[in-house]
């Protein structure tokens, strides 16, 4: 099956200590239209990635593969948010390539799920990312 799965980016709102515990970590987001994760995946026999940031693509696709026990993956990504420049490149990308790849197999993992199978710990993107086209 083809799918398109885009994201998109967020703002970090900087951290607070909502208690007043001296921890820091808690971040507000907000998700903004403009720039988009935007990545077609297919299922496939084994892994292809073409588009940008190709190396770090194909690693998320191959955690998401091994996670999920699935052969292949087409890998096409159309756009990514700027990098290093508070949008949250990393994390939607990653959860984009993940989201991608399972749908094209068919599969819905709760976000938890994939999160672990990426080997990501970031969640401030989970609620923001994820709307398919």
């Amino acid at each position: 099956m083809k799918v398109r799965v885009s994201a998109p980016a967020r703002l970090h709102l900087g951290d607070i200590d909502p208690f007043g515990l001296g921890r820091f970590g808690y971040a507000p987001i907000a998700a903004i239209d403009q720039p988009r994760a935007v990545v077609d995946a297919e299922d496939a026999r084994e892994l292809t990635v073409e588009g940008t940031e190709e190396r770090e693509v194909a690693l998320y696709a191959r955690r998401t593969l091994a996670g999920f026990g699935l052969d292949g993956a087409s890998v096409k990504v159309l756009s990514v948010a700027p990098r290093h420049a508070g949008f949250g490149s990393t994390t939607q990308l990653a959860l984009t390539v993940g989201r991608a790849v399972t749908a094209a197999h068919g599969l819905k993992p709760d976000s938890i799920t994939l999160l672990k199978a990426l080997k990501r710990t970031s969640t401030g993107g989970v609620h923001t990312c994820l709307l398919y086209t």
